[in-house]
């Protein structure tokens, strides 16, 4: 059931601060005129004054998705301690490192506060439109780096400049947002919303979130639409471009091109994925501690003994991480925080959702199916959360208190 501060407003102290806590948690947008440093400070007081605020829904039972969002706090706080023990990594270290992760706890922000899934979805194409436009601008200045993270890696070897700024997931929630209203409405201006999203998410040139996000939406369109002909020549030209070998190799159609048939012919040639022998290394080589399968290492913080031993494995294996979504909750988290992920996404999958709400069940299935190839889950922590909300809202366990 919805909550009924969706006839009520809800304070303003409470609104200012679900907008504030993504921002520091996005680290003011890695924005180069800001010291990033206090920025984090200020977001570490955040999550320990947000904990605070939650503690007394912890003791509540009736939540669908709650219960294990609680387990999951209490497992990466014990984390924290399994990498002080073993890894020598520092309490507060351990903290710093974690915070990002615990950004989770905004979920029960949402529930302390309760606002209406108006507000929430207003907060959706306040943060798209934000992220938009430091995005052009970021473009706009590159090479030169105004927003985000890695100047020297910031290169157009695909046709365009691949900048990371934190939050870029609200476009996927946004252009789901869209999807789903437009299916919902039919009206035409959520047609052409959705096709500019998409476009932004296309020159991402991120090349599982393009693939997924354009399968997820055509797909749900195909299911609900009768217009069954749009979604078939939308295929086919997605098909035909994306095997057209005339494209210039120059633009970004080209370059993304031209990546995939090398990757391709590596596999061809008896070399093995690079993902999948970083699977195999992640699951079965990195550690032999029975209580970090278990729980986990933990997050290590790149001043650490156990932040230099996986910088050495970035540099002599290449192998990361951030590459293996799976793989890394399971590094992070172990085994019980591997099995709660996959609990949610099973309750996610199973839980029958409105249609006016059916974006938030798209998105989180878009970030189940691109975690195979990246860590989105645990990258898109904030819209993760707002996704969660949405669906806890329009669960028949939910009930406002």
């Amino acid at each position: 059931m919805i909550p009924r501060s969706s006839i009520f407003k809800v304070n303003n102290i409470s609104h200012l601060f679900l907008i504030i806590f993504p921002v520091f948690s996005f680290s003011l947008y890695y924005y180069v005129g800001f010291n990033i440093q206090v920025a984090k400070a200020i977001y570490f007081g955040f999550v320990i004054i947000s904990l605070l605020v939650v503690f007394p829904l912890f003791l509540k039972k009736e939540y669908l998705y709650g219960n294990l969002i609680l387990d999951l706090i209490i497992l990466m706080i014990v984390t924290i301690i399994i990498s002080f023990l073993f890894w020598g990594q520092g309490l507060l270290l351990g903290f710093r490192s974690t915070a990002p992760y615990l950004a989770i706890i905004y979920f029960f922000l949402l529930l302390k506060f309760s606002p209406n899934i108006k507000f929430v979805e207003n907060l959706i194409w306040f943060f798209c439109i934000i992220y938009i436009c430091f995005w052009l601008y970021g473009l706009f200045k590159a090479p030169e780096l105004v927003f985000g993270l890695d100047e020297d890696k910031l290169t157009d070897s695909r046709g365009i400049f691949r900048l990371s700024i934190p939050g870029s997931g609200i476009v996927h929630l946004s252009f789901f947002l869209a999807v789903s209203r437009y299916v919902e409405t039919r009206k035409i201006k959520w047609l052409y919303i959705f096709s500019l999203l998409f476009i932004v998410i296309f020159l991402h040139v991120i090349r599982q979130y393009i693939f997924f996000s354009f399968s997820v939406a055509i797909i749900y369109i195909l299911f609900n639409t009768r217009y069954l002909w749009i979604g078939i020549v939308l295929s086919l030209v997605f098909l035909l471009v994306g095997f057209n070998f005339n494209v210039d190799s120059d633009s970004v159609f080209g370059k993304l091109i031209t990546l995939s048939e090398q990757q391709a012919n590596d596999q061809n040639s008896g070399e093995e994925n690079t993902r999948i022998q970083e699977y195999r290394f992640f699951f079965t080589e990195y550690d032999n501690n029975p209580l970090g399968i278990l729980f986990g290492n933990g997050v290590s913080h790149s001043e650490s003994s156990f932040g230099k031993y996986e910088s050495r494995i970035n540099e002599e294996y290449e192998f990361y991480l951030s590459d293996v979504g799976y793989a890394e909750i399971f590094i992070r988290f172990g085994l019980f925080g591997l099995f709660i992920y996959l609990f949610i996404f099973y309750r996610i999958i199973n839980q029958n959702v409105p249609i006016k709400y059916k974006y938030a069940k798209l998105y989180l299935i878009f970030l189940i199916l691109t975690n195979l190839l990246s860590s989105s889950v645990t990258y898109s922590v904030i819209m993760f959360s707002i996704s969660l909300y949405v669906l806890e809202c329009t669960s028949k366990t939910y009930q406002y208190k």
